[in-house]
């Protein structure tokens, strides 16, 4: 069976590996090594911040193939050599975020995602979609933020006194 077999479906999840320690979204600083050996990539290195990472199915890693060259690889979870780790976060617990570990990571070569070198190109083209998206998303925590704040301090008393205006009272 494909390893992508239910994803689009919602039965599997999928793990996106870009950013690094020392790296954070640098895409072409990215440190994690992918090594040719017959008919399989041997991986090396770590990620974090991965969202997802605590319960995919499927990890599409990006690593350095060669100098200057970047590749997405897929390891299915579960793969000898790798090990997730989830991060505690004060916020946004609705979703997962993990590092993950790679130390000597065997998959085959048929495991690439796209074109061998096309890591770099396609990660860009992914983040100019996302990072409007994450825009989008700021701006509307930041505005629920200060619709929940002006509710609060119109219902909330001190002293006898209302904290906030109204228009009303203003």
């Amino acid at each position: 069976m494909n390893m992508f077999t239910g994803l689009l479906s919602g039965e599997k999840f999928i793990a996106v590996g870009i950013s690094e320690p020392d790296v954070g979204s640098d895409v072409a600083a990215v440190k994690t090594r992918a090594v040719r050996d017959g008919n399989d990539w041997v991986l090396n290195g770590e990620k974090t911040w991965i969202s997802n990472g605590e319960h995919m199915d499927l990890f599409v890693c990006t690593c350095k193939t060669g100098e200057g060259e970047l590749t997405h690889i897929a390891i299915p979870a579960g793969t000898p050599g790798m090990e997730v780790r989830g991060i505690p976060k004060m916020a946004l617990n609705s979703q997962s975020t993990s590092q993950i570990f790679l130390a000597d990571v065997r998959v085959p070569i048929a495991n690439t995602v796209g074109s061998i070198g096309d890591g770099l190109k396609n990660t860009l083209v992914t983040f100019e979609r996302a990072r409007c998206h994450m825009a989008a998303w700021g701006y509307s925590l930041g505005r629920r933020a200060l619709e929940e704040s002006i509710k609060y301090s119109q219902e909330r008393t001190q002293h006898g006194k209302q904290i906030g205006w109204t228009s009303i009272n203003c």
